[in-house]
């Protein structure tokens, strides 16, 4: 289970860094501002965690279906809700990193 999440934790974090670092670098040549980049930051982190989620969904998977306990959950749910929760991490991270640096004379 550990190196499921672990795997999830990358798949986000690599989506996540990926598009950090895109929008970043276009809010430090001007081409966007730092208000517009964030809200693509934030769009671009939505579309990561839905196809990170995806990936833990399909990889949790089991090839044969067991029946699960009485309050037991799925290894897939909990991947789902674990690349959510990494996804929100990095989103607030990203938004909170995205600004212009003051240019010196």
């Amino acid at each position: 289970m550990f190196g499921y999440l672990l795997l999830v934790a990358l798949v986000t974090l690599g989506l996540a860094a990926g598009s950090f670092f895109l929008i970043h670098s276009l809010v430090l040549q001007g081409r966007i501002s730092a208000y517009d980049g964030k809200g693509y930051f934030m769009v671009l982190m939505f579309v990561a965690v839905f196809i990170s989620g995806g990936v833990a969904w399909f990889v949790g998977q089991p090839a044969v279906p067991v029946d699960l306990a009485e309050g037991e959950i799925a290894r897939s749910s909990v991947g789902v809700l674990f690349s959510v929760a990494v996804g929100i991490t990095a989103l607030a991270l990203g938004l909170l990193n995205i600004k212009l640096q003051k240019q010196f004379l």
